[in-house]
């Protein structure tokens, strides 16, 4: 089974990355907090929703925490890319015979040292111990 699906991801070229991979470590381990905030921090969260998106408190509360149609998981999720492009390809909305080399076009390191870097400074997280987890399931 895949992980819930997060379209949201994280782009750069790799050029930009290989010039300045510390700017992009620190950006993730920005998310990372952030995220934390918003899986710990409900009320907070929905109020910031609310006052930035003019969106009404129960739709964002519904859609954000009981439904989860949304989720700011700052997580590559390479994998379950990988099986969300599979499905594309079997239904026929790609050719079959495009190729796309997952390990050359999604670098997951970067990430990996963010979190681990994070869960040094925070130990004991449980946000950044799932997120630990879930790395280690879905994108190694």
């Amino acid at each position: 089974m895949a992980a819930p699906l997060h379209l949201l991801r994280l782009t750069t070229t790799t050029a930009k990355l290989a010039a300045n991979p510390d700017l992009y470590k620190r950006f993730l381990k920005a998310l990372l907090r952030a995220y934390d905030f918003y899986r710990t921090n409900e009320d907070e969260t929905v109020k910031i929703y609310t006052k930035y998106l003019k969106i009404d408190e129960d739709i964002v509360r519904r859609e954000t925490y009981t439904d989860h149609v949304a989720d700011s998981d700052p997580d590559p999720l390479k994998n379950t890319l990988q099986q969300i492009w599979g499905f594309i390809v079997k239904n026929g909305d790609a050719p079959k015979d495009f190729v796309f080399d997952w390990d050359k076009r999604v670098n997951t390191s970067v990430y990996k040292q963010a979190l681990e870097e994070t869960i040094k400074k925070y130990p004991g997280n449980k946000t950044y111990a799932a997120a630990l987890v879930r790395f280690k399931k879905y994108d190694e």
